[in-house]
């Protein structure tokens, strides 16, 4: 039995699957080396990330098993959920021992873990797609600014879906909490470290037109009709500070 730590990213995350599967020493914990406290009486085992091992597992799982359970993983190292790496772990153990029909086995614990944190995953970026305010921002070119908290690492999740979208502008989606964002040159996108961000200044044109969209949100239904229980359940408060028709007094 040992403790493996890893750097946090994807890549480190596979190919510390790959030293585990290779050495035959089972872990009692996998952990990143920002969460490690140490350990007194288990051995730790630091992996060093490589790439070319990890694309290795990466091309694996999808050759021996399926792109499905490659997205399930890969939505779970996302969820950055506590003891995430040892649900993966277990559940590649089993895909080897059982075979891929387990993941269809809904009375496997295991299973069942993956499952629900993938729906969990899939529901809020679903949300957030809806949730996504931009904004002008002044730039060298015209640049469309978005901003989000969300529970799980999903700016990759959703990039994809206003590339498809926002196919001829610029834009920037900021997650805060994370301090990374996806940002789009009209070609492609990628994920980068946004750290060191400063205040984006909205375009004059923009503000006036945030005012009437504002405007528009708290006056198209009836009042006595409104029902904000409802609204909450569809527009979390914890997303409100990022969307255009709430105002800041709301949240």
């Amino acid at each position: 039995m040992a403790i493996y730590i890893y750097d946090g990213s994807f890549e480190g995350l596979l190919t510390a699957y790959h030293e585990i599967f290779h050495s035959r020493q089972a872990p009692d914990f996998i952990e990143t080396r920002g969460s490690f406290a140490g350990h007194l009486f288990l051995p730790v085992i630091d992996v060093q990330t490589d790439v070319k091992v990890a694309e290795f597992v990466y091309k694996g799982i999808i050759e021996k098993k399926s792109n499905e359970i490659m997205g399930q993983i890969y939505k779970v190292f996302l969820s950055e959920e506590k003891g995430f790496e040892m649900i993966v772990y277990q559940y590649l153990k089993k895909l080897g021992k059982y075979g891929i029909n387990i993941s269809n086995n809904i009375l496997d614990e295991t299973t069942q873990q993956i499952l629900r944190i993938c729906q969990k995953v899939g529901r809020e970026r679903h949300r957030m797609l809806g949730l996504l305010r931009f904004q002008k921002i002044e730039a060298e070119v015209e640049m469309y600014y978005a901003s989000m908290e969300p529970d799980f690492n999903i700016v990759g999740l959703i990039a994809p879906h206003f590339a498809e979208r926002l196919a001829n502008q610029y834009w920037l989606i900021h997650d805060v909490k994370r301090k990374i964002a996806a940002i789009y040159n009209r070609q492609e996108w990628i994920v980068s470290d946004f750290s060191n961000f400063q205040q984006l200044s909205l375009a004059s044109d923009e503000k006036d037109f945030q005012k009437l969209w504002k405007t528009y949100f708290q006056h198209i239904a009836i009042q006595d009709k409104i029902n904000p229980s409802l609204q909450r359940q569809h527009m979390p408060q914890k997303y409100w500070k990022h969307l255009t028709e709430i105002s800041r007094e709301s949240w």
